[in-house]
């Protein structure tokens, strides 16, 4: 079963560089939306913008911190 795609509009809350090629990003998740983005290991994200006028949709996987993880349990 297909489902269609949803898209929110949320708030970068923080944007690291990891390397050359690399950034994490943690986004800003309101309440209402928290049950939609809980973690599951494994889960892409697909982020949508306009890009010279075209909408362009990349896909990333997600994850968490090891420290968070070690400290937390899995979120």
């Amino acid at each position: 079963m297909s489902h269609a795609p949803r898209f929110h509009r949320l708030a970068v809350n923080d944007l690291r560089r990891e390397s050359a090629d690399a950034v994490s990003l943690t986004f800003a998740i309101p309440e209402a939306l928290a049950g939609d983005y809980r973690f599951a290991p494994g889960q892409y994200l697909t982020l949508r913008t306009t890009m010279d006028g075209e909408e362009v949709r990349r896909s990333y996987s997600r994850s968490v911190p090891v420290l968070m993880t070690a400290s937390c349990g899995s979120p």
